[in-house]
C-alpha cells in the first residue's frame, strides 16, 4: 500500500484520505446505531467522538471542525436529541483538541487517549446538564453513575485501535 500511495499524485493522496476519512466516520456511525452491537452491561461506547478527535489531532483545526460538524450531526440524529447539540459541541471539542496537538502536546498515543477521555467527559456531562439536570427530575445522579460515566470509560477503551487507524492513514497519505 505504501508503494502505491508513494506514486500518486498530492491531488488523488488527499482525495483518497478524505474519502477514507469519511468512511471510517460513516463505519462508526453504523457501529453507534447499530442496537445492541458492542453492548457491554447495556452500556454502548461512543465510536464516533474517538473518530472525529484523532482526525482532529492528526489533520488541524479545519478537519477537525468540519468533521466535528458532520459528526455531531450524525450523532445528534441518531440520538433522537435536539439536532445541533452534539455538532456545536464536538466543532467546539475537535477545534481544541487540534490546537492543542499543534502547539502544546505531541501527537502520541497517551496523549490523544487523554484527549478521547477528556473530550467524552465534556461531551457526557454536557448531556447530562442539559438533557437531565436542569430539568430537575428526581435521582439524576444515577443516570450519571450508571450510564454517562460507564460510556465515557468503555468510549475511551474502545477509542485505542482507532488511534491506530486513524494515525495509519494520516502517516500513508501525508505529502512526501
Amino acid at each position: 500500500m505504501v508503494v502505491a500511495v508513494a506514486e500518486m499524485s498530492q491531488r488523488k493522496r488527499n482525495a483518497v484520505k478524505w474519502i477514507l476519512y469519511s468512511i471510517l466516520l460513516f463505519v462508526a456511525f453504523i457501529f453507534q446505531t447499530t442496537v445492541d452491537l458492542f453492548q457491554i452491561f447495556g452500556v454502548k461506547p461512543i465510536w464516533i467522538l474517538p473518530v472525529i478527535m484523532y482526525i482532529a489531532v492528526f489533520e488541524g483545526e479545519w478537519a477537525g471542525a468540519i468533521f466535528g460538524v458532520v459528526g455531531g450531526l450524525f450523532w445528534d440524529t441518531a440520538a433522537n436529541k435536539l439536532l445541533g447539540f452534539n455538532a456545536i459541541i464536538l466543532l467546539v471539542l475537535t477545534v481544541c483538541a487540534a490546537l492543542l496537538s499543534m502547539y502544546l502536546i505531541k501527537a502520541n498515543f497517551w496523549n490523544s487517549l487523554l484527549i478521547v477521555l477528556a473530550a467524552a467527559l465534556i461531551q457526557g456531562l454536557a448531556d447530562y446538564v442539559f438533557c437531565y439536570l436542569i430539568w430537575g427530575h428526581s435521582s439524576t445522579h444515577l443516570i450519571l453513575i450508571k450510564k454517562i460515566l460507564p460510556t465515557v470509560a468503555y468510549t475511551t477503551i474502545a477509542a485505542v485501535p482507532l488511534f491506530f487507524l486513524v494515525r495509519k492513514i494520516s502517516r500513508a497519505f501525508r505529502p512526501e
